[in-house]
């Protein structure tokens, strides 16, 4: 049996940043903004069902669960998370080497899931002062599930980036 550990669920964060689909074999397929949209609402249906038809091959640790997904809205690593109380988020990251350009990818990615989710979903955004980091939480009356677009500064040994995810999944996963 596994044990897990809560992780903070900034940890949990995922970004739609390009009209970028299915990465095989260094191919990047490009999308329009329609059928990006469809695949996006398709996720959201798809976290009631655990991501079950998007769910690649499981690597676990002793935090959590982790599966490569079959299905990329960015890039080829994005993934789903399941926690220790069975709660699951699909994500997909990018990272960007100034604040300037994570601003922009956010500003493109929130301006993208207006249009998409349309006017039955709301907006609310947070920003850290202190930190830089924001998001916006795109949520839904009735609805557990969230879109979020969030820009992290990631801190390394040699040099410091920013980090922009998009996220679908529990609100009280996102950030």
């Amino acid at each position: 049996m596994m044990k897990y550990i809560k992780i903070s669920s900034y940890s949990a964060l995922l970004i739609l940043l390009s009209a970028c689909n299915n990465v095989k074999n260094n191919e990047v397929e490009i999308v329009s903004e329609e059928q990006l949209c469809s695949q996006v609402k398709q996720l959201i249906t798809q976290h009631n069902k655990g991501f079950s038809s998007i769910k690649g091959s499981l690597a676990s640790n002793q935090y959590m669960d982790v599966w490569k997904a079959k299905y990329h809205l960015v890039g080829n690593d994005c993934q789903v998370w399941r926690w220790a109380d069975g709660k699951q988020a699909y994500m997909c990251s990018v990272s960007v080497p100034n604040k300037e350009s994570a601003i922009e990818k956010v500003n493109k990615a929130v301006d993208f899931s207006k249009q998409c989710l349309g006017n039955n979903w709301t907006m609310e955004n947070i920003e850290r002062k202190e930190t830089g980091a924001y998001r916006s939480i795109f949520s839904k009356s009735g609805l557990n599930t969230v879109a979020s677009v969030h820009r992290v500064k990631t801190e390394g040994l040699f040099k410091s980036e920013w980090t922009v995810y998009y996220f679908i999944g529990d609100r009280d996963r996102s950030l």
